[in-house]
C-alpha cells in the first residue's frame, strides 16, 4: 500500500487550486488541476493575454499556501516569499511572472481573491486530495499483448 503524507498532499492540492480558482476569478474557463501524492500541476488552456493577469494566477498557488498555514499573512509575507528562493514559488509559477513587478498590491489583489473564495479552495483541494489518493490506490491495469481480444472490454 501507498503510503500518504496527508499534509504534503493536503499543501499540493491547495497550492493547485489556488492558480485553478484565481484563474477563474480573472476569466479563464478551461482549467485542468491534477494533484499526485507529491506533486501537481494546473492546465489552462485559454491563459489572458495580459502579463499581470498571468503573473496573478502564477502568485496564487504560493498564496494559497500561505493562507493555508497562516490565514493572517499579509501581501507583504507574499512579496517576501515570491523574492525568496522558497519553493513554494515554483520555476513553473515564476515564469508566469516574468516581466511583471510582484508588489505589494498585486500580492493584496491575488490574497483577496483567494480570501473571498476560500471555501471553494479548501472544499476543491479537498476532493482533488481524495482523487490522487483513490489514483494512488488503483491497481495498474494488466499488461495487453498485440493482437490479443480481451472480452469485457
Amino acid at each position: 500500500m501507498t503510503h500518504v503524507d496527508w499534509p504534503e498532499l493536503q499543501r499540493v492540492a491547495t497550492h493547485e487550486v489556488g492558480h485553478q480558482v484565481v484563474a477563474q476569478a480573472l476569466g479563464c474557463r478551461s482549467i485542468a488541476v491534477h494533484v499526485g501524492l507529491r506533486a501537481g500541476r494546473v492546465d489552462i488552456h485559454d491563459p489572458p493575454a495580459d502579463p499581470v493577469a498571468r503573473a496573478a494566477i502564477g502568485l496564487a498557488g504560493a498564496a494559497a499556501e500561505l493562507i493555508l498555514a497562516n490565514p493572517a499573512a499579509d501581501p507583504a509575507d507574499l512579496v517576501r516569499l515570491a523574492a525568496s528562493a522558497d519553493e513554494r514559488f515554483s520555476a513553473p509559477d515564476r515564469a508566469l511572472c516574468d516581466g511583471v513587478v510582484i508588489d505589494v498590491a498585486l500580492a493584496a489583489h491575488v490574497l483577496d481573491i483567494l480570501r473571498r473564495h476560500w471555501g471553494a479552495v479548501r472544499a476543491e483541494a479537498r476532493a482533488a486530495t481524495l482523487r490522487a489518493v483513490e489514483e494512488a490506490h488503483r491497481p495498474a491495469p494488466a499488461a495487453r499483448r498485440p493482437g490479443v481480444v480481451y472480452l469485457g472490454d
